[in-house]
Formats: structure tokens, sequence, C-alpha cells
């Protein structure tokens, strides 16, 4: 399972091999690594579950989501599930607090939902 940081919004170190320091350009290329590294390990057959949302980016949304499955599957996998995940119920609407005022001082849109996609190793 897969649950990436969503590119450099939140820094978790500043560890340099710690995805949560790249742009967004440099953390696709580095994600795509993560995968080539993950094919090394895997046989057919195997599944890739991720967890991902969109975030926004140079003021526009950015489809996060797809632009990873889209990775995913030019290393030689298809998707065979996408649910989306809504945060209604989860432990994350505890935040909704902060993240009504980070969608309104930042004029954009409040995401509540991540995607949960499963991939087959072709």
């Amino acid at each position: 399972m897969l649950h990436p940081p969503y590119t450099n919004i939140i820094k978790f170190s500043e560890d340099e091999l710690d995805l949560s320091n790249y742009s967004v350009e440099d953390f696709l290329v580095k994600f795509s690594s993560v995968i080539q590294n993950i094919n090394i390990f895997t046989d057919a057959e195997s599944l890739i579950c991720l967890v991902i949302g969109d975030v926004y980016y140079k003021s526009s949304w950015y489809r996060l989501s797809s632009k990873l499955a889209d990775i995913i599957e030019n290393n030689g996998y298809k998707c065979t599930f996408v649910a989306v995940k809504d945060f209604g119920e989860t432990q994350n609407s505890k935040n909704e607090p902060l993240r009504t005022y980070r969608s309104l001082a930042w004029g954009t849109l409040l995401f509540k939902h991540e995607y949960v996609m499963m991939f087959e190793k072709l």
C-alpha cells in the first residue's frame, strides 16, 4: 500500500530522501523511481494499492491522483479498482475547521476525498 505525501504541502523531515521535500515536478520523478524499485521485487499479478488525493498547484487544481496512476500504469500495471474515500466519517474530519480556514485563506476549494486505487502487475 502506498500513501505518499502530497508533494511538498507538509514537510515530514529534512531528509533529502523524503518525498515531502520535493516540488511537484521532482516529486513525480522520484515517485516513478519508487515504482521502478517496487517492480524489481514483485511478480506478475502482484498488487499495488495507492491512496492519494489531489492538490492545488500554481493556483489551479492539480490531479495528482491521475499523474501517479499514469506513472504506475506506465510501469507495467493496470488499474483494476478505484474507490472514492470521503473524509466525512474519518479521523481526518476532526481537522475540518483547519482545512476550511486554509481553504478560505488560500482561495482554494476544500478537498473532502481521496482515491483508493488498486493496480495489478501485468
